[in-house]
């Protein structure tokens, strides 16, 4: 709706319905299906040839965000990997399959907005989640899916409009 009636929308709307399918499931059992993120990921490529003048946003997005949490996981998690409630190990700080969801996206959005997503994901995964451990109770431990689909979907509706924004008010 945001950007008229053609193949992009579409596309992100066939992405939303993934991202909404696989935050629910990743908030009931932190585990991203990976049918969900490879669907996805055909969008992300049907957008890639359709914008094709543009490939090297979209090749670049494809890593960018998903190697950078990959780092980051390679590197934290021997950090500080602990015990969790009783004898459950932590053995990744990143899940695998949050990596392979920003990969995909990364494809679908191109690496700038897809570090709005991951920015806007976790700022709002991190209130929202402080917020339940504080009023519920609930573990340190969350589910970064559902974040990550918020991001992702606010950016597919937004994202160009907030960078213009942001750059704006920074003077650019």
């Amino acid at each position: 709706w945001s950007r008229g009636y053609n193949l992009t929308s579409v596309v992100f709307g066939v992405s939303t319905t993934m991202l909404f399918g696989l935050a629910i499931v990743d908030w009931n059992t932190q585990y991203i299906p990976f049918e969900y993120t490879i669907i996805i990921f055909i969008c992300g490529l049907i957008q890639l040839f359709a914008d094709f003048s543009n490939w090297y946003e979209y090749v670049i997005g494809l890593v960018a965000v998903s190697g950078f949490l990959l780092l980051v996981d390679k590197i934290a998690t021997p950090l500080i990997a602990r015990r969790h409630e009783g004898d459950e190990v932590i053995t990744t700080v990143i899940g695998d399959g949050d990596i392979k969801l920003m990969a995909a996206t990364g494809l679908l959005l191109g690496w700038k907005l897809n570090f709005l997503a991951l920015g806007i994901g976790c700022i709002s995964g991190s209130v929202i989640h402080l917020i339940r451990m504080k009023i519920k109770g609930s573990g340190a431990q969350l589910a970064l899916g559902p974040y990550l689909s918020l991001g992702v979907y606010i950016t597919m509706i937004c994202g160009e409009q907030l960078i213009s924004w942001y750059l704006n008010m920074l003077g650019f």
